[in-house]
């Protein structure tokens, strides 16, 4: 190796003008050759120099690791020498550095084509450079960390590598802020910006930085918007109060970083339901986190009746009136052990803090009632009632009802608006005391209507009552008609049960047949082998020698039986 090798090379040595050497310039070559060399010999902060411009701060330091490194062993520098302050840099253009390959016009100006093959050289050495002091800012001794730090991101923003700038932004570095603020806010990195400020522990201007980028339209505002909500979310970086205090911010932005911003960060309820605006995206859905995320609100009464009050107020708003399709219901038989009975599942949707619901989120906000009324066991039955009235929402108030321990006002609901038979004899033998089941048919017959005497038979024989019962619960002064409509309705319940009855006997009485058919296939599949058993083709005994088992032909007999292997073909 000569006693001399600069890191750049050229095949050119002689030449005039100061930007013409860069072709045949060996960079890779060159930062290879660096590598290997220890930072006490050579500083990498002395290339620093071939940015004057950007790198002005640094060239005071920069003469000083000159005269540093001159003094050490030769030996141990590799032969390599500092670049030579007087050598042009061919990264050292008018206005600060280098800004990017030129669009040529058809390639028919022989000059400025030049000047595209020199950029496009420049952006290779470039390129080549980023990894090296990448390389450069984790060796042991290097100094300067700062000046290497910040010329790296100044070297990605020359290549327009936004995605790694931010990435670099997002782990701990040395930059020096106000040195590249001015250029990332002239390119529209606002988000690199605020990244970099979050990292160097300017929080405060990190957010103020994200607020002003997301003001803007795209996808950089979403970015942006993301970034601020991430760095609330770190109670190392924002106190409380901070939270608490871009918490209008963000909820302006959309209700879903609102929510994201909620719910992953444990705030005050009390501060946060008093900034959250009623009838909102967000309110619900948090109070809903609140019932569901195991924390001590889970087991506030006044949560549990604010979600269920929330929930009405928007139905109401939406003008919803409730019934069973469409949406999540509580089943009958589920609202007695607190389960829900899913018919359909609907996804929320974006749009902003405040508005009119539309159809879907109707849709959801439906479901989450019946779901929390369904399960909750902390509301208030007496307010959620209040609530209830005039949305028709049976069920849900049948859920109360329950709750509340009015359990025959629960069954007239099930029994005679809703007609739901089978949910109110679940409903009756799980919190109905037995002694009452005989005033069920009574209830279910007050209304006069005809066709409830259906019902009221199917509800005797749900529950197994005295069919004169249901005679007797006749009112004094009943039509024979009704009599005869009443006993019509009891013998096709009879009827109806009898025929059950008999397709269930069948079944299993078909069911008994095949296993008896299979048990007796297998024990015709049993073969005994004594000392006295003989060969089924010879007669010859087998029973203390080598055999097998064949299956006979049914003029045989049929069966399996042993042969003796001297038979067996």
């Amino acid at each position: 190796m000569s006693e001399n090798v600069l890191f750049l090379t050229h095949t050119r040595a002689h030449t005039t003008k100061p930007n013409s050497h860069i072709p045949g310039a060996r960079f890779t070559e060159g930062l290879a050759v660096l590598d290997r060399v220890a930072c006490h010999a050579f500083q990498p902060a002395q290339l620093l120099r071939l940015w004057p411009h950007r790198m002005a701060s640094w060239l005071p330091l920069l003469d000083a690791l000159d005269r540093a490194t001159r003094h050490g062993d030769p030996g141990d520098a590799m032969g390599v020498r500092t670049p030579d302050a007087g050598l042009p840099s061919p990264f050292a253009a008018a206005g600060g550095g280098w800004q990017g390959l030129p669009v040529l016009e058809d390639g028919r100006d022989a000059k400025r084509g030049r000047r595209g093959v020199e950029q496009e050289q420049l952006r290779e050495a470039v390129e080549a450079f980023v990894p090296y002091f990448f390389r450069a800012r984790e060796m042991e001794g290097a100094q300067a960390k700062d000046g290497i730090d910040t010329l790296i991101l100044h070297l990605l923003m020359d290549l327009g590598a936004e995605d790694e700038a931010a990435a670099f932004a997002a782990v701990p570095n040395a930059v020096v802020l106000p040195e590249v603020e001015p250029r990332l806010l002239s390119l529209g990195w606002e988000d690199t910006l605020g990244t970099l400020c979050a990292t160097t522990g300017e929080v405060p201007r990190a957010l103020a930085v994200y607020q002003r980028a997301a003001a803007r339209r795209g996808a950089g505002a979403e970015r942006a918007t993301a970034a601020a909500v991430d760095l609330l979310l770190d109670p190392a970086a924002c106190d409380e109060a901070a939270a608490l205090a871009a918490l209008p911010w963000v909820l302006a932005r959309g209700w879903e970083p609102g929510l994201r911003l909620l719910t992953r960060r444990a705030l005050p309820v009390d501060r946060v339901l008093g900034a959250l605006p009623e009838g909102g995206r967000v309110r619900w859905r948090f109070l809903r986190h609140l019932v569901h995320c195991g924390s001590e609100a889970a087991g506030e009464e006044s949560v549990h009746t604010a979600l269920a009050l929330e929930l009405l107020g928007l139905l109401r708003r939406g003008g919803r009136e409730g019934g069973e399709g469409g949406h999540r219901v509580v089943a009958a038989g589920a609202v007695a052990d607190g389960q829900e009975v899913e018919e359909g599942s609907v996804a929320g949707k974006e749009g902003a803090e405040l508005g009119e619901p539309d159809e879907a989120e109707l849709e959801e906000v439906a479901a989450a009632l019946s779901q929390h009324l369904g399960q909750s066991t902390l509301c208030d039955p007496r307010r959620v009632l209040h609530a209830l009235q005039g949305l028709g929402l049976d069920r849900e108030e049948v859920a109360m009802h329950r709750l509340a321990g009015n359990h025959m006002e629960a069954l007239r609901l099930l029994c005679v608006r809703l007609r739901d038979v089978p949910g109110a004899a679940a409903y009756a033998r799980r919190h109905l005391p037995r002694d009452l089941h005989p005033d069920l048919p009574g209830m279910v017959l007050a209304g006069g209507a005809p066709t409830r005497h259906r019902d009221a038979a199917r509800l005797v024989a749900a529950l197994g009552l005295d069919p004169l019962g249901l005679v007797a619960a006749l009112p004094g002064d009943a039509a024979l008609c009704t009599l005869g409509d009443l006993l019509a309705g009891l013998v096709a319940e009879r009827r109806h049960r009898a025929r059950a009855a008999g397709l269930r006997r069948a079944a299993l009485q078909a069911r008994l047949t095949a296993a008896r058919s299979r048990l007796a296939a297998l024990e015709g599949g049993r073969v005994v082998v004594t000392e006295g058993t003989v060969c089924a083709r010879s007669g010859a005994r087998i029973g203390t020698r080598v055999f097998t088992v064949r299956a006979e032909p049914p003029e045989g007999g049929g069966g399996l039986r042993p042969v003796s292997l001297n038979h067996a073909d």
